[in-house]
């Protein structure tokens, strides 16, 4: 068991909770079992260990009608075993209970072995997102469970995209796999008619002795997508390269962040008749 830390139940409420403000008990802390009416049945892995899990309710008051709350479940749990072969059951099991990738955007830097994960299940008209991480023979893994919108389903979906979204899959970002060992913290992005971006924290394996040379790595897998490139700068404290792409122009920078190396990924259209209109999204991870 780890340290056992008493915090102050106000203070969870002001930072789990949207809506503690309209109702002080919209924020239920379940240490070491799940919370309240959970949505998502398990699967019976052996020697589970259930940290405990949150429920919170933001409130809404739409104009000219009564409040109405959203809720949002977070569950922590240690999972005996490898991180691929626990992430395969845990997808497996939630696809096989109705739930349904989400696609409203492709994620340009993944991780070696996938760690994250996020479906929408029509009929329950909610979002969970996976995540799961390897630590010394046991996985990490932490479901998030929030209702959300008709409108939103459609849209994880596929089925009803937002303009800027469907313009962002014309100008699609190559898929970039970062070294085995390392994770990656998507940090933001954004799109348009003209330009795609993304910006992402890549991190080492901690206690690595040596780190390999990203740039290097990161490269072929640009040219294998079709980035012809024109320029590199690689040095120790940054690396850029600049490449043509069959639909304009693609950089991608390095650069040195405590622990850490943040990457940026950009592909802008030429064309005498595009214009620079775009969305911006902010991701957190």
């Amino acid at each position: 068991m780890g340290e056992q830390v008493t915090l102050d139940v106000e203070f969870l409420r002001r930072a789990l909770g949207q809506g503690w403000e309209d109702d002080p008990g919209g924020v239920v802390v379940t240490p070491n079992s799940l919370p309240p009416d959970f949505p998502v049945p398990l699967p019976d892995f052996a020697g589970v260990r259930v940290l405990g899990g949150v429920r919170s309710v933001a409130f809404r008051r739409p104009p000219g009608g009564l409040p109405d709350g959203q809720t949002t479940w977070r569950v922590f749990l240690d999972v005996p075993g490898p991180q691929p072969g626990v992430m395969a059951a845990l997808t497996a099991h939630l696809e096989g209970q109705g739930w349904r990738a989400a696609q409203p955007w492709r994620q340009a830097f993944v991780e070696a072995e996938a760690g994250q994960w996020m479906g929408v299940h029509p009929e329950q008209e909610r979002t969970v997102m996976l995540h799961a991480r390897g630590e010394g023979g046991v996985t990490q893994v932490s479901l998030n469970v929030q209702d959300v919108e008709p409108e939103q389903v459609r849209h994880m979906l596929g089925q009803d995209p937002h303009p800027h979204f469907h313009r962002m899959h014309e100008l699609p970002l190559p898929t970039l796999t970062v070294p085995q060992g390392w994770r990656v913290q998507m940090q933001g992005g954004g799109g348009g008619e003209a330009e795609r971006s993304e910006r992402a924290l890549l991190l080492p394996p901690e206690g690595a002795a040596e780190q390999p040379d990203l740039l290097v790595h990161l490269r072929p897998q640009l040219e294998r997508q079709g980035w012809r490139v024109l320029h590199v700068e690689n040095e120790a404290d940054g690396a850029s390269l600049t490449a043509r792409t069959a639909q304009g122009v693609g950089v991608l920078t390095l650069g040195p962040k405590v622990g850490a190396w943040e990457a940026v990924l950009l592909h802008l259209v030429l064309g005498p008749d595009r214009h620079g209109s775009a969305s911006f999204y902010t991701l957190s991870s």
